[in-house]
């Protein structure tokens, strides 16, 4: 049952991995509309940008912190098999936490240059 669970996940990876591709391969050689009615757009950038930076902030203290509490799991378990389990759970949800927010940002980031918007 599990050896399938893997199979299927590589599979729909590798499904996602070539269709994603075609798709960015087809948008590559054309370029974005450009908005001529639209006259400042800074204000709004700062504000989104300020947004972006707060919550990716909260979202990085909240999964220090689940690391933090995770290694004090880790440390006062002493053998407790449930213990070093619910240890072991903080910080696979703190690590993927991590990762997250980490891919959140950068896919904000990559969208941002894909369409040529100032930083």
């Amino acid at each position: 049952m599990r050896k399938e669970k893997i199979l299927v996940c590589v599979l729909m990876f590798s499904l996602m991995t070539i269709l994603l591709g075609q798709v960015a391969s087809a948008q590559w050689f054309t370029t974005p509309p450009v908005a001529t009615n639209v006259k400042n757009t800074t204000n709004v950038q700062k504000l989104m940008n300020n947004i972006r930076n707060i919550v990716f902030g909260v979202c990085m203290f909240i999964a220090i912190v689940m690391l933090i509490w995770a290694g004090v799991g880790f440390m006062t378990a002493s053998g407790d098999p449930n213990k070093i389990a619910s240890a072991r759970s903080k910080l696979m949800y703190g690590l993927i936490g991590v990762a997250v927010a980490v891919a959140a940002a950068g896919l904000i980031q990559l969208v941002k240059n894909l369409l040529g918007a100032a930083s």
